[in-house]
Parts: structure tokens; sequence; C-alpha cells
């Protein structure tokens, strides 16, 4: 099968990096989390929307970046967290 994406130098590009690349650009705010809840990659949008910077966010589980008075019930990773300013 042959690479879903070749650079220019035809070396092979993994998806991962790709994705990655686009994500860091988005306007709003994107956390990937592991699946024991830590957080793996964040873009730098989380900064305004959370403030805390990405360095500060990797490592940690979901539930650090939502202050205590804006969680309802159990935040878990199935429970998306949104915000709109």
């Amino acid at each position: 099968m042959p690479p879903l994406f070749e650079s220019k130098t035809s070396a092979t590009v993994e998806p991962q990096a790709i994705l990655k690349s686009a994500v860091a650009v988005y306007p709003v705010g994107f956390v990937r989390v592991e699946p024991l809840e830590d957080i793996e990659f964040v873009n730098s949008e989380v900064e305004r929307v959370f403030g805390r910077s990405p360095d500060e966010s990797i490592g940690q589980t979901i539930c650090t970046l939502v202050p205590t008075n804006l969680r309802s019930g159990s935040l878990t990773t199935t429970s998306p967290i949104s915000s709109h300013g």
C-alpha cells in the first residue's frame, strides 16, 4: 500500500504529524486526551480559553483545565467541553 502522504523529498509524512500541525493553528481550543484522561496535546488557543499554557497543561488531567465552579457533575473524556468566547 502506498504511503498516505509524501513530501517533495519523497519521505513519508506521518498522518499524526499532519494532524498536529493543522490543529496547532486552529482558532479554537483543542485538547487531545489519552485514554487515562491525561492531556497529551493542546494548541495555543487553550491558553486563551483556560488560562493555562500548553506546557502547563500537557501531562495533567482534563479536570485541571476546568475551574471547579464550572464543572457540572462528572467530568470525563466522554463529556464534551466547549467554550464560546
